[in-house]
């Protein structure tokens, strides 16, 4: 990947801010993946951490979002 170091990490906003660099186009999820972080991040540690139904729903389109903004890039 362009002699760039490959990262091992669940952080979603610093993958996206790797992938900016490259293309600006990632910057639209900008957002989206700063919430997402706290998802992939948190929830696999003890931290209390409260969800309701609006916050799933929120998470759930963000993550469709991503997923078709990245494919639509490859």
């Amino acid at each position: 990947m362009r002699n760039q170091e490959v990262i091992k990490t669940h952080d979603l906003t610093v993958l996206n801010r790797l992938c900016s660099t490259y293309d600006s186009e990632f910057e639209t999820i900008e957002e989206e993946c700063f919430r997402l972080t706290d998802f992939s991040v948190n929830v696999r540690y003890p931290y209390p951490f409260e969800l309701n139904e609006e916050d799933m729903t929120i998470a759930l389109n963000d993550a469709a979002k991503i997923k078709e903004f990245v494919l639509n890039q490859i």
